[in-house]
């Protein structure tokens, strides 16, 4: 059994394989490749790759204003937009959390 950082980093990994399969399901490819630089990063043990996952996260045009929906020209029946949303939403959350308990269990040693 790893530590309490190894399964956080792990959980951290898997999540963020989650989202960047799901970004471009809905060709958010520019996203996509964004997750995939930071996880790069987080798969070599660099510490600066769970903070930029985390600076993809905050202010206007984040990560967290993706919206997907016919109206925006996604291929997606309007009828779906609110499940496909809600799983965005969580699959994002389980990319956020881990790597903000990472984060902060650095900044605190």
């Amino acid at each position: 059994m790893g530590t309490g950082a190894e399964d956080r980093t792990s959980e951290l990994i898997a999540a963020v394989h989650l989202a960047i399969e799901f970004l471009r399901t809905y060709d958010r490819n520019s996203w996509a490749d964004r997750f995939e630089e930071s996880l790069a990063d987080i798969e070599n043990g660099e510490s600066r790759g769970t903070a930029r996952l985390i600076g993809l996260f905050g202010g206007m045009g984040s990560v967290n204003d993706i919206w997907i929906s016919a109206g925006n020209g996604d291929r997606i029946g309007a009828a779906n937009e609110g499940s496909v949303n809600q799983r965005l939403r969580g699959l994002l959350g389980d990319v956020y959390e881990p790597a903000n308990q990472i984060e902060h269990d650095v900044s605190t040693q």
